[in-house]
């Protein structure tokens, strides 16, 4: 058997999975779909439309349509899934109204952070260092999901007068090194 790599497209007309194998040969799947892929626990998540998901456990073949269990609602049709992400076991999305982790008592996804509905909301997802993770709305706000289910959000230009030395726009991405983050911040 070989090793397999997956690869989803921009959108779920095109966005199939891929295999490769060690040979380098790549074959799509015909009816294994996603737009977004989260592994957490050893299990595969995928979108199978904006607002749904499935998983594919653990040890179970993702290039086979059976395997994936049924469709998981994600907060309502009203916004999209924009990315997604895992805390430990756990698969969190990230919609354009707000933060879903899995809680797995109840086998569902809970909108834990609610935010102001926004195309531009969750345009990364990066982990902070210390186990959880962070990520961004279209104001320029950062958001911190911490290891335990906290959530801290602050704004960096929040209270500062806007001028040629103050920055201001969404940030499109960031990384963390050591104790320092690092946001690339777009204009506006």
């Amino acid at each position: 058997a070989g090793t397999a790599y997956l690869y989803m497209g921009t959108d779920l007309t095109t966005g199939f999975l891929n295999r490769r194998t060690q040979a380098g040969t790549w074959t799509e799947d015909a009816d294994v779909r996603a737009k977004h892929i989260v592994a957490a626990a050893g299990a595969l998540w995928r979108t199978t439309s904006d607002y749904q998901c499935s998983k594919c456990r653990a040890g179970s073949e993702p290039f086979t349509a059976g395997y994936w269990g049924s469709a998981l609602q994600v907060g309502t049709n009203e916004a999209k899934i924009v990315t997604g992400g895992a805390i430990g076991a756990a698969p969190i999305w990230f919609k354009e109204d707000g933060i879903y982790p899995y809680d797995e008592a109840n086998a569902r996804f809970e909108n834990q952070y609610r935010a102001p509905h926004h195309a531009d909301n969750f345009p990364f997802v990066k982990p902070d260092g210390k186990g959880g993770l962070y990520t961004a709305l279209w104001d320029g706000t950062i958001v911190n999901i911490q290891l335990y289910g906290g959530v801290v959000r602050f704004k960096v230009t929040e209270g500062k007068a806007l001028g040629r030395d103050t920055p201001t726009g969404p940030i499109k991405d960031m990384e963390v090194w050591g104790d320092r983050v690092f946001a690339l911040m777009d204009s506006c």
